[in-house]
């Protein structure tokens, strides 16, 4: 009986250890910009959730043009060379960005402007929920 108990004991350690060491559990939504030649600011959204993305809403400056999204999203409220939110939304739910996939995006800067750094991309999912993405580098 000992022998078991102690195997059972061991289990529960073991299950306790292995969670802690998985810390945080992962951000249902990232988004990852760069800037390798400051003239192209491209953005990777990456849905790690359940949910389908519907529209994202992204702060940024500077900006003198977009290249035209991926098949099935639209640009919208795109303000050039000033401080804004540049929205991305789907035109068709069949464009959703579904849970385990990645979507990209590209605009131009001019040479007067500089992408905004950090800030919150506000997500917008087809349920009609919205989360924010806080204090992402751009």
């Amino acid at each position: 009986m000992k022998i078991s108990r102690r195997i059972f004991l061991s289990c529960i350690v073991c299950l306790a250890v292995l969670s802690g060491a998985s810390g945080s559990p992962a951000q249902e939504v990232t988004v990852v910009g760069e800037t390798p030649n400051n003239i192209r600011l491209t953005w990777t959204v990456t849905n790690n959730g359940g949910k389908s993305i519907s529209y994202l809403e992204v702060p940024i400056y500077g900006v003198v043009s977009h290249e035209p999204p991926p098949e099935g999203w639209a640009v919208n409220n795109f303000d050039s060379l000033k401080k804004g939110t540049w929205i991305v939304e789907s035109k068709d739910p069949p464009a959703d960005l579904r849970s385990g996939r990645s979507l990209s995006f590209s605009c131009i800067i001019g040479k007067e402007g500089t992408p905004l750094r950090r800030g919150t991309v506000v997500v917008g999912f087809r349920d009609g929920t919205r989360t924010q993405v806080g204090d992402v580098l751009l």
